[in-house]
């Protein structure tokens, strides 16, 4: 007597199959995502607590030299020599303003 399985009671098998690989994919993606979030945690929370503490550290410098303390008279300065620095000569706009089509939406394929 031979044993012939049916092709219902293959697909279930093979439906079964599937659905617990899927489950184990998104169980295992879940878990992926969590250590990722806590990977995210524990490589920025040390770089941004350096860059607070690099930057408390300048700040503190800053006012403690001459030129933190001045340095509004310094930027100040520096604006008013950019400002009375000759400019260069500006370029003929290449686009005429009434030239639209530059900026007319493009057509797909499938809006055709």
């Amino acid at each position: 007597m031979s044993y012939t399985s049916s092709p219902t009671f293959l697909s279930l098998g093979a439906n079964k199959k599937l659905q617990n690989a899927q489950a184990e994919l998104q169980a295992c993606d879940a878990h992926l995502a969590m250590k990722e979030k806590e990977l995210d945690v524990k490589r920025f929370g040390p770089v941004q607590d350096g860059l607070a503490v690099r930057s408390k550290a300048l700040t503190d410098c800053g006012w403690r030299s001459p030129l933190g303390r001045d340095r509004k008279t310094n930027r100040q300065c520096f604006e008013r020599r950019r400002r009375d620095t000759p400019h260069p000569p500006s370029l003929p706009d290449e686009h005429p303003s009434g030239d639209m089509s530059s900026i007319a939406p493009s057509q797909s394929a499938s809006q055709q």
